[in-house]
C-alpha cells in the first residue's frame, strides 16, 4: 500500500505545471506519507487510491506496484476487494457479491475457477488464436463450442436460453440446433463415451442409432469401420446383426456405391471382404450344436425382366503369376457321410427346370478350356471323378454332347469328345465292379424319328509323324484272375442286331480300295492263336460261310474309273522259321468241299504249294476213298506228279532227260546224254586183213559202242541196271568223253 501511494505521489508531481505548485505538492504529500508510515496498522490493507494518469519509464514501459503489474494500457491485480458494499466498477467490469459483469472483452491468463455460474453472452475465447482457432470457443449467439483441451464443469453450463447445456451432477449435455466443437476430447460417467481430441470416439455399452449413420463427407478418402489390436491370442469377434422380428426378420443390407451420372467408362463400386495384404479370409457362419441351417446366396429378381447374375471368381495375377484358384468344399463328416455340391433346387414346383453349367459365350476370339479335375496327391491313389445323372424309378440320361458351330444346332459340325491327355499313358473306359452278375454296356448311335440313322465310329489315334497309327481292339471280357486258362472262357463279340442283314465293310474311297486284314493272335513262345469263320446254327439249316471278293461297282455314275474285273479270295497261311501253317478245307458228316468257279465265264482253279526256295506239297487227304477227275484233262504245268508207296517213289515229269525216275533214279528219258558211235558194218575182206588189223579196229569200235550203251542203260543214265567194276563197287559215272 505505501508502495502504491508512493507512486501515486510521485504521478501526481509529475502531473503539476509550476514549480511553485510542485514544492507545495511535494511538501504536502511527503507530510501524508509520513504520517502515514508512523500510524500505519500492519493489518491494514484498505485505502482509497485516486491516480489521474500513471507513466511508465521511458527503457521499460513498465510499472509494478507489489503484485500488480502496468504494461502499456493494461492492469495486472493480484487482489480485488470491495469496501463498500455496492460492488466495484471499473471501466465496462461491474463486481458485487461473487458475480462478475463483464461489458467488454473478458481476458484471463491464469487458470481461473468459477464456483457459479458463467453466462458469457457474447462468446468465449481462451487462449491466443493462431490460424482462427482457439482451444477453447463459444461463438456468439449459435452456442458452437470448440474445445481442444479438457473441460470440468461442476455446476453445470448453459448457454443462451439453452441451446447449450450441461446439467450439474448428471452430467446431461444438450446441443441444440448448433455444432458441438469438443476439440479436447469428452468423456461421459467414467469414460462410458469418450472422444479424443483426434477425434477418435470409445464407448463402453450399447450405440444406439435411430436414424442413418453416415461416414465422411463428399471427398473421396477411404473410411474404416474396425476394431483395436489385441495382445491377446485370440481377437474378439464382431457381430453385425440386423433386426430381430416376430415372424420374420429384417435383411442386412451392404450396398457399395452407385455410379449417378456417368457417360463412359461407367462401373459401379464393389464389396470388398478382407484387407489389402494377402491374408487368408473366412466367411462362415457360427457353430451349433444341433443341425445347422441352409445359408443361401441368391442374386437379383426381377418381376419382369431377367434375373440378376451371380459371379463368384478368384483374384487375377496382373504381372506373370497365376491365377487364384475357385475351390467349393462341401461340409465334412467325421463318419465319412460328407455333404455335396448341388445346383439347382429342390422345391417344389421350382425344381424341374432344365439347368445349365456353362461358360459366358465371347463376341469374338476363340474360347477358352475348361477342365473338371480329380483330386491329385503326391503320395498315393490320386481322386476319382465321378459324373452320375439323376436316379429314380427310371434312370435319367447322361449326356456329353460337344460344342455346335455357331449355336445353333443346325447340320454344321461339332466339336469333339476328348478323352484322356496329350500324354502316351494307358486310358481304360470301363464300368464300375458289381458284386453280382455284370449288366450289359451299349455304344449306340444318333436315332432319327423321320430320316437315317447316324453312323459310330470307332478310329484308333493316326500318326502325324513317320510312326504307325494306333490299334483297334475288340476285347472281350475274361476272368482276371486267370484269363486264357483252360475251363476259363472268355467272352463274345456280338456284332449286329436281331432283325436285319449285317455288312462288315470299309467306307468307299475315292482312289483304289486299300487292302483289310483279319490276323489271329500271335505267339511269342508257342503256336499263333486260331482264327475261325462260323455260320450260325439253325434248326433245320446251318447258315453259310461265304468267302467273296470285291466286285464291279454296278452304279459307276459316281466311280468314273470302275474296271470290270472281280476282286480275288486269297486264302493263305502263316509263314514260319522252319514250316508254313496249312490250309484245311473239311466238311463235317458227309458234307462235300466244292471249288468252282462262275458257271456263266468258268475260270481256272489253282492250287499252287508255295514259291520259295524249297516248294511245298499239294496233298489230297490219306483218309480219302479216290480221286475222281471225271470229264476233265488233268494237266500239270511247271511241275511233275510223284506216286508214294512207303519209301517207294514214281514221279513222272515232262522233261526229256527224266521222264520216269524211281527212288530218285531215272528209268525213262527220250534221249541219253552219252551217244552211241555207230560200228561200220561192211565186210573185211580177209585180202585185205591179213595181219588181222582191221579186225581188231572193228572189235575196238564195237567194245567202245557196248560200253557207251551199257553207261547210258546203267545208273548213270537210264538207269535200267547197275554197273560194277572188278571190286565190286558201282560205276562213278564220268563224264562221256570221246575216244579217238
Amino acid at each position: 500500500l505505501y508502495v502504491f501511494f508512493f507512486f501515486s505521489f510521485v504521478f501526481l508531481l509529475a502531473s503539476l505545471r509550476n514549480t511553485r505548485m510542485m514544492n507545495r505538492t511535494f511538501l504536502l504529500c511527503f507530510t501524508l506519507l509520513f504520517a502515514l508510515a508512523i500510524a500505519r496498522n500492519p493489518l491494514d490493507k484498505y485505502g482509497i487510491l485516486y491516480v489521474n494518469e500513471i507513466v511508465a519509464n521511458i527503457d521499460t514501459f513498465t510499472v509494478q506496484i507489489e503484485d500488480s503489474f502496468v504494461e502499456d494500457n493494461t492492469l495486472t491485480i493480484d487482489i480485488i476487494e470491495e469496501w463498500s458494499g455496492n460492488g466495484i466498477n471499473t471501466e465496462g467490469i461491474f463486481l458485487i457479491n461473487g458475480d462478475a459483469e463483464v461489458f467488454d472483452y473478458f481476458l484471463v491468463h491464469p487458470p481461473t475457477t468459477f464456483p457459479g455460474e458463467l453466462y458469457a453472452n457474447g462468446g468465449i475465447h481462451a487462449d491466443k488464436p493462431n490460424e482462427n482457432f482457439f482451444s477453447f470457443l463459444v461463438e456468439d449467439n449459435t452456442g458452437d463450442t470448440s474445445i481442444s483441451g479438457l473441460l470440468t464443469v461442476d455446476g453445470g453450463v448453459f448457454v443462451e436460453d439453452g441451446t447449450f447445456t450441461i446439467a450439474a451432477g448428471s452430467g446431461e449435455t444438450t446441443v441444440r440446433d448448433a455444432r458441438f466443437n469438443a476439440n479436447g476430447g469428452i468423456a461421459v460417467n467414467d469414460d462410458a463415451f469418450t472422444v479424443n481430441p483426434e477425434g477418435d470416439v470409445y464407448i463402453d455399452s450399447t450405440l444406439h442409432i435411430l436414424q442413418d449413420v453416415i461416414l465422411g463427407d463428399s471427398t473421396t478418402e477411404d473410411f474404416f469401420v474396425r476394431r483395436i489390436k489385441t495382445d491377446h491370442q485370440d481377437g474378439g469377434d464382431t457381430i453385425i446383426s440386423a433386426q430381430d422380428g416376430v415372424s420374420t426378420g429384417g435383411n442386412l443390407w451392404i450396398v457399395p456405391g452407385y455410379e449417378n451420372d456417368c457417360t463412359t467408362g461407367c462401373r459401379d463400386g464393389s464389396i470388398f471382404v478382407g484387407s489389402v495384404n494377402n491374408d487368408n479370409v473366412r466367411v462362415k457362419r457360427p457353430q451349433v450344436s444341433a443341425d445347422g441351417s441352409m445359408t443361401t446366396f441368391q442374386g437379383q429378381t426381377s418381376p419382369n425382366g431377367e434375373g440378376g447374375d451371380i459371379k463368384i471368381f478368384p483374384g487375377d495375377s496382373i504381372e506373370g503369376g497365376d491365377g487364384g484358384d475357385l475351390i467349393v468344399i462341401p461340409g465334412l463328416s467325421g463318419n465319412g457321410n460328407h455333404g455335396s455340391i448341388y445346383f439347382g433346387t429342390n422345391e417344389d414346383g421350382l425344381s424341374d427346370f432344365d439347368l445349365t453349367i456353362g461358360r459366358p459365350s465371347l463376341v469374338s476370339g476363340a474360347g477358352g478350356d475348361t477342365f473338371f479335375k480329380g483330386q491329385s496327391t503326391q503320395n498315393g491313389d490320386a481322386g476319382d471323378l465321378n459324373i452320375l445323372s439323376g436316379q429314380g424309378p427310371n434312370g435319367s440320361a447322361l449326356r456329353l454332347i460337344p460344342g455346335d458351330a455357331n449355336g445353333d444346332y443346325t447340320l454344321e459340325e461339332q466339336g469333339d469328345i476328348i478323352l484322356g491327355n496329350p500324354d502316351s499313358a494307358d486310358l481304360s473306359i470301363v464300368r464300375s465292379e458289381s458284386n453280382v452278375s455284370a449288366g450289359p454296356t451299349f455304344f449306340v448311335g444318333q436315332e432319327s424319328t423321320g430320316e437315317e440313322g447316324g453312323d459310330v465310329f470307332l478310329a484308333a489315334g493316326s500318326a502325324h509323324g513317320n510312326g504307325n497309327g494306333g490299334n483297334l481292339y475288340l476285347a472281350p471280357g475274361s476272368n482276371p484272375e486267370s484269363p486264357g486258362q483252360s475251363g476259363v472262357p472268355a467272352g463274345d463279340i456280338f456284332i449286329g442286331d436281331l432283325v436285319e442283314n449285317l455288312v462288315l465293310t470299309r467306307q468307299p474311297r475315292d482312289g483304289g480300295g486299300l487292302d483289310t486284314y483279319i490276323v489271329g493272335q500271335n505267339g511269342t513262345s508257342s503256336q499263333g492263336g486260331d482264327i475261325f469263320l462260323t455260320a450260325g446254327s439253325g434248326g433245320t439249316f446251318g447258315g453259310t460261310v461265304s468267302l467273296r471278293g470285291g466286285s464291279e461297282l454296278l452304279d459307276t455314275d459316281d466311280y468314273d474309273f470302275a474296271y470290270p474285273i472281280g476282286g480275288d479270295v486269297i486264302v493263305e497261311s502263316g509263314t514260319g522259321a522252319v514250316d508254313g501253317g496249312d490250309i484245311l478245307l473239311t466238311s463235317n458228316i458227309g458234307g462235300s468241299v466244292l471249288i468252282e468257279t462262275d458257271d456263266i465265264n468258268a475260270g481256272s482253279i489253282f492250287i499252287n504249294a508255295g514259291s520259295g526256295s524249297t516248294l511245298g506239297d499239294v496233298q489230297i487227304g490219306d483218309t480219302s476213298a479216290g480221286v475222281l477227275i471225271a470229264d476233265a484233262n488233268l494237266v500239270i504245268e511247271n511241275s511233275y506228279l510223284e506216286i508214294q508207296e512207303g519209301a517207294e517213289r514214281i514221279i513222272f515229269r515232262a522233261d526229256p532227260t527224266n521222264i520216269l525216275e524211281y527212288n530218285g533214279k531215272t528209268i525213262l528219258r527220250s534221249v541219253s546224254d552219252y551217244p552211241v558211235p555207230v560200228v561200220p558194218s561192211d565186210r573185211i575182206e580177209v585180202d585185205d586183213d591179213l595181219e588181222f588189223s582191221l579186225t581188231a579196229l572193228r572189235m575196238a569200235q564195237l567194245q567202245n559202242s557196248l560200253e557207251i550203251l551199257v553207261n547210258a542203260l546203267s545208273q548213270c543214265q537210264h538207269g535200267l541196271f547197275r554197273t560194277l567194276d572188278e571190286f565190286g563197287v558201282p560205276d562213278s559215272c564220268e563224264a562221256f568223253t570221246t575216244s579217238s
